[in-house]
């Protein structure tokens, strides 16, 4: 009997085994039969976006221990591929580019600059406290500071979390899923399992239909052209770049994640994440509640959280949504789909600060696993490596990027008109 390591198979006969019962993917021109893993991925359901298809880059970038990887699934392997995957020579010279940043240690966090991040964030929040104690009226200008503040130090916490989450502060997995863990949960009141599983995915396959869950928030909105056809989105679209100023940054972190949240924790009974969750709240309102009453309490809450949803959506709008939005995976490159679904933002301390190094998202997708505070040193030969090979690096203001989101609200929207008339319900 030939042992299941040496049963060959083609590209083609893998990528028939792309469904949910019946998954296998490819990794260094080894087959692996994940049907039955795939539910114990510690990176959640990202790895569901690669069946049927070879996800050597994407485990690469995604896994800092590739050898614990591979004992991981050694048991799934069922054969390996009769010839070797063709590498383009953009992916050539890309692996080549992250061993060389790899041996010049830029995948090494700097443990001062995350120490002081977080530093930042509970100094913002001892401020808040002690600038609303000084006159906790509703009335007084020192209520509103606080708030600020608090705002603040929930989008520096939020930066910081997304760091520990992608594996890129500690050289130890548990000890960088631990601290996202209390860090996501104790400074922000999310979960980290429901983070891990949305965002994976969202690097997986950005700006891919039904795969990519950052670009789908209809009925209310649609952002790209290819969703128009499929009746996703109500009757009010040609609206949506007038009412996004209500519905969209609004209510992402204040309303939609954390009823996201929620759901997710107490369906899956993810009682780590339920503690942490509890605690948070405990904290603010044990910190709060006795100096400014019960309604005030309220009021500041969504106060502040309500900065922080405009800040990190139109962050994170920014990068994404004016690109190209894809109704089918094309199975571009690492390289190339990572550089067609992100555009960068303009370099500069200030810029660094408020985005959380985000500015360098083309840098960010590309390396997922290096420490962010290494993104200005990297993104030079990025951009080298781009022009080589003609992909365009593209790279805007704050305001102009602000402006590509509304100018894609509007395209969308045009299209949507031209296909079902401005004030005509469409058909279900």
């Amino acid at each position: 009997m030939t042992p299941k390591h040496d049963v060959v198979f083609t590209l083609e006969e893998v990528a028939k085994h792309d469904k949910p019962d019946d998954f296998y993917l490819i990794v260094d021109n080894k087959v692996y039969d994940v049907t039955n893993w795939q539910r114990k991925h510690p990176g959640g359901s990202s790895i569901t976006m690669f069946r049927g298809q070879d996800a050597t880059d994407a485990v690469r970038n995604f896994h800092p221990d590739q050898e614990k990887f591979e004992r991981y699934l050694r048991v799934c392997q069922v054969g390996v591929l009769d010839q070797p995957v063709v590498v383009p020579p953009l992916m050539a010279d890309f692996r080549a580019l992250q061993q060389e940043l790899r041996n010049e240690g830029l995948f090494e966090a700097n443990m001062t600059f995350f120490v002081l991040w977080l530093a930042q964030v509970i100094a913002l929040e001892i401020a808040a406290f002690y600038v609303i104690v000084s006159n906790p009226s509703m009335l007084g200008w020192q209520f509103w500071a606080g708030g600020v503040l608090l705002a603040i130090a929930q989008i520096q916490a939020g930066w910081l979390q997304h760091d520990l989450g992608h594996l890129a502060v500690f050289k130890s997995r548990s000890a960088n899923q631990w601290a996202h863990h209390v860090t996501i949960g104790l400074l922000k009141g999310a979960s980290s399992w429901w983070w891990k599983t949305r965002h994976n995915r969202h690097h997986s396959k950005t700006n891919i239909l039904k795969k990519d869950p950052d670009i789908h928030n209809e009925p209310l909105f649609l952002f790209g052209e290819v969703m128009v056809p499929k009746k996703l989105g109500w009757k009010h679209i040609p609206y949506q770049k007038y009412y996004w100023w209500l519905l969209g940054p609004p209510v992402v972190t204040t309303l939609l994640f954390f009823q996201q949240n929620i759901k997710f924790i107490v369906r899956g009974r993810y009682y780590i994440d339920q503690f942490f969750t509890v605690a948070y709240f405990a904290r603010h309102m044990i910190a709060f509640i006795p100096v400014v009453g019960f309604f005030p309490f309220v009021v500041l809450y969504f106060f502040f959280r309500l900065i922080e949803s405009h800040w990190f959506t139109w962050i994170t709008s920014m990068s994404h949504l004016p690109m190209k939005i894809m109704d089918v995976d094309e199975k571009q490159t690492w390289v190339e789909s990572q550089l067609v679904s992100t555009q960068n933002m303009s370099p500069g301390l200030f810029n660094d600060w408020f985005t959380g190094h985000l500015n360098y998202q083309i840098e960010h997708h590309l390396f997922p696993l290096m420490p962010r505070h290494n993104y200005p040193l990297v993104a030079p030969r990025v951009q080298a490596l781009c022009q080589k090979y003609g992909i365009e690096y593209r790279v805007r203001s704050l305001l102009g990027a602000s402006q590509d989101v509304l100018d894609k609200l509007s395209s969308v929207a045009k299209v949507f008109e031209a296909h079902y008339g401005r004030d005509e319900k469409k058909s279900r």
